[in-house]
């Protein structure tokens, strides 16, 4: 999409290309007091930092104005609404012409823009992004993994399982949907003999798994066996229709001809 991240510096004494940085800070202020909130000098500092960025984009853009954020060359993006709204009205007030890109834009109005021209792009993302987290959400969490290890754990030092069970339990691939399964999530379903449990349900899953196998392969094998015995039935009405031919050739000689030679 073109976009980077910009680093600048804000030099005090530098006055091209300069904005009003008095008049902004007092507009921030009256709208975060039409807000309710309270300004203390914490905020206030907080305020003239953004002040000094959005007056940084003044200076980097060099006096160019765009009426398109794709076009635009630089632009300060915030979360801050507030912010956002008093940077419009700082450009309207400025400008004699209006339409014109502030120097700070809302995140939101900005990922609206990117989205609308480029909806395809941003509908693969969040796709991705939705797996990705149905994914999260389907993984044990890693505070009941860590149950789970120190149960797998006692039961170990109590011999209640092998060593070779206790490793399998440990790292098997399967152990994290077991789990799942078995827990569903909740805590509340969680105790020491849960490992047993899902043991037992992977199993389940493998036992299941090598029946579901053991039909397809049953399926296949018949699916085999028929075409052997239409491959078969095929050979064999080949071999009595040229029979049949044969039998026809030998029982209706070919008469010679002929021919009479003209005067």
């Amino acid at each position: 999409m073109g976009i980077t991240i910009k680093t600048t510096s804000y030099d005090t004494s530098q006055n091209k290309f300069q904005e009003d940085e008095r008049k902004l800070y007092s507009m921030i202020e009256e709208k975060y007091a039409q807000g309710g909130k309270f300004i203390s000098e914490e905020k206030k500092q907080s305020i003239m930092i953004d002040v000094r960025s959005i007056v940084m984009v003044y200076r980097e853009r060099r006096g160019q104005i765009s009426n398109h954020i794709q076009s635009s060359s630089h632009i300060m993006i915030t979360l801050n609404s507030a912010l956002a709204n008093t940077s419009k009205k700082f450009e309207s007030n400025k400008s004699i012409r209006s339409g014109h890109v502030p120097a700070c834009v809302s995140a939101d109005l900005f990922g609206s823009v990117l989205w609308l021209f480029t909806p395809s792009t941003k509908m693969e993302y969040q796709r991705k992004q939705l797996l990705a987290d149905c994914s999260v959400a389907l993984r044990p969490s890693k505070e009941m993994m860590t149950k789970y290890v120190d149960s797998l754990i006692r039961a170990r030092n109590a011999d209640e399982i092998d060593e070779k069970k206790f490793l399998f339990m440990r790292a098997h691939k399967a152990v994290n949907d077991a789990l799942m399964n078995v827990t569903k999530g909740d805590y509340a379903r969680f105790n020491d003999q849960t490992y047993r449990e899902v043991y037992d349900e992977i199993i389940a899953v493998a036992d299941k798994k090598y029946a579901d196998e053991a039909v397809a392969h049953g399926h296949t094998k018949k699916q085999l066996e028929d075409v052997e015995k239409e491959k078969n039935h095929l050979s064999k009405t080949k071999d009595e229709l040229q029979a049949r031919l044969d039998a026809r050739d030998k029982a209706e000689p070919i008469e010679s001809v002929k021919y009479v030679a003209g005067s």
